[in-house]
């Protein structure tokens, strides 16, 4: 699809020009402010995509007006038939190079991903990272609920008594570990 079905004037009032000049400006165009996080590491567009009808035909309109360019499922690759997709701007960014990723049990998922299956904060699940927690420990503890008050004195009698590692004993009872840290501080369970 070479020649255009519009008079080239008329290319600047498509809904899709101001993305594909983007597209292009930031992959060629070494005054472009994001030039450095595309053109400079590589990033190209395809031969093909230099025509902007050949884009559109190959991209189709946009879901929603939200709806932005992507470079997918290659991250890392060029712009180009088979490796662009519309996406929302939380699509987008669970398809960036700095991504954290967790695969537990078969799954991958972006901490953020995994934050809200879990119903907790991203940053909870980066604290429990930095504090050595495993992955298991990460995804079946999910979020704590007031963990000591779900310790009756008798359980907190028992956790006590028990010489196991916090950590399997925190599983046990559904606790967290500072939980039962804290029951074997002697500190108060309810």
């Amino acid at each position: 699809m070479q020649n255009s079905p519009e008079p080239a004037k008329r290319i600047r009032d498509h809904e899709l020009y101001n993305t594909w000049k983007g597209m292009m400006e930031r992959c060629s165009s070494e005054g472009a402010v994001a030039y450095r996080y595309y053109g400079a590491k590589g990033v190209r567009v395809c031969e093909r995509w230099h025509s902007f009808w050949n884009f559109v035909e190959d991209m189709g309109m946009k879901p929603t007006p939200l709806h932005t360019i992507d470079r997918w499922p290659n991250k890392s690759g060029n712009y180009g038939p088979g490796n662009c997709r519309w996406a929302t701007m939380a699509e987008q960014n669970h398809n960036k190079e700095n991504n954290h990723w967790i695969e537990y049990e078969g799954e991958r998922l972006t901490i953020d991903q995994w934050a809200r299956k879990l119903g907790v904060k991203s940053c909870t699940i980066c604290s429990r990272i930095k504090r050595g927690w495993s992955l298991e420990e990460i995804v079946t503890l999910g979020k704590q609920v007031s963990s000591l008050r779900k310790l009756s004195p008798e359980k907190a009698e028992k956790i006590r008594a028990d010489k196991r590692p916090d950590s399997f004993l925190a599983l046990a009872y559904g606790v967290s570990r500072r939980a039962i840290w804290a029951v074997r501080k002697g500190k108060s369970y309810t």
